[in-house]
């Protein structure tokens, strides 16, 4: 009889300990949290701005409605805040063309707060922007504006220039919920030229014998790294080199030095094939590698013919066009 209670024993301590387990899994799975939902959406999804640069920064912004809601309703009465994150294709911000790169500066505003934050490629902002529910009632609720320096541009050769933003905003609920919007950035940079430089002559007082002179050093710019031609015209009737004293009148001559040494000039005519231009430094390094003279002269025998004493004065406009 002994062995048969034993066995009637193990059984019900077999029962009580399956029943202990159960027990424990159901107050465990009890425990758990259920997960919860979420929405965010951003609009609008894709945006392509093109701009034909003709000097200065290049400024642009898009405003979004970022939706950003608990629950699977985007019209909810809870929201969410947010973090945002830009990425490019080519691994930096930037514009890629023909003359290389050209950084782009992003910046990203709370529309709801005010506050703004540059955006680092690949580099997720605190989750800490103002989301909203469907379809944005007040309006949109954030800006990312895009930066892009004319000094960048300048020195970039000529051609569309081009860049794919990724924006990916992300709330946390039952996990990451995340959406994105592309932008795109194209930059069409034409030929630039530019001379710097050009100031006024003072060619002193004639003594009465020799001639008078002056020069002036200049930067020749162009992008495009190709010749150029410069055309010269005088204050005179016809564009003519004069210097005038009410209607007293002094011919004076004008001379172009592309670094290859003096070539004349004729009032009103290009003078072509010009060579030496910087296509790296608008300024040919703040003036201390200047590629071009701009002469002139005043012979002797030209201020012996004056028709009286005074002071003569004339201006010059110099033109330079990239052939």
């Amino acid at each position: 009889m002994a062995p048969a209670r034993c066995e009637r024993q193990n059984a019900a301590m077999h029962r009580l300990t399956r029943n202990l387990v159960l027990l424990a899994a159901a107050a465990l799975s009890a425990g758990l949290p259920m997960a919860a939902s979420a929405y965010i959406d951003i609009t609008p999804a894709n945006r392509t701005l093109n701009v034909n640069w003709s000097g200065g920064d290049v400024l642009r912004s898009i405003d979004y409605c970022v939706v950003s809601v608990d629950g699977t309703d985007p019209a909810g009465t809870t929201t969410l805040a947010y973090d945002v994150r830009v990425a490019s294709p080519s691994g930096a911000l930037q514009l890629d063309g023909p003359g290389g790169s050209v950084p782009v500066t992003v910046e990203w505003t709370d529309l709801e707060t005010g506050i703004t934050q540059t955006l680092l490629h690949n580099v997720v902002t605190p989750r800490d922007q103002t989301g909203v529910i469907d379809p944005c009632p007040g309006g949109d609720n954030a800006r990312a504006t895009l930066r892009v320096l004319a000094a960048d541009l300048y020195t970039r050769a000529p051609g569309t220039y081009s860049a794919t933003l990724r924006f990916r905003v992300r709330n946390l609920a039952a996990g990451v919920r995340r959406d994105v919007a592309v932008a795109r950035l194209n930059i069409t940079v034409p030929t630039v030229v530019h001379l710097g430089g050009l100031e006024s002559l003072s060619l002193g007082t004639w003594n009465g014998s020799g001639d008078l002179a002056g020069s002036d050093s200049l930067c020749v710019f162009i992008n495009a790294g190709v010749p150029y031609s410069v055309t010269a015209t005088g204050s005179g009737a016809g564009g003519a080199f004069t210097l005038a004293n009410g209607s007293a009148t002094i011919a004076y001559l004008a001379r172009w030095d592309d670094g290859t040494g003096f070539q004349p000039l004729t009032a009103g005519t290009a003078l072509a094939n010009r060579a030496n231009a910087s296509s790296t430094s608008l300024d040919c390094g703040g003036g201390t590698a200047d590629n071009a003279v701009f002469s002139v002269q005043v012979p002797a025998a030209n201020l012996q013919q004056a028709a009286g004493s005074g002071t003569y004065a004339g201006s010059v406009t110099v033109t330079v066009q990239a052939q």
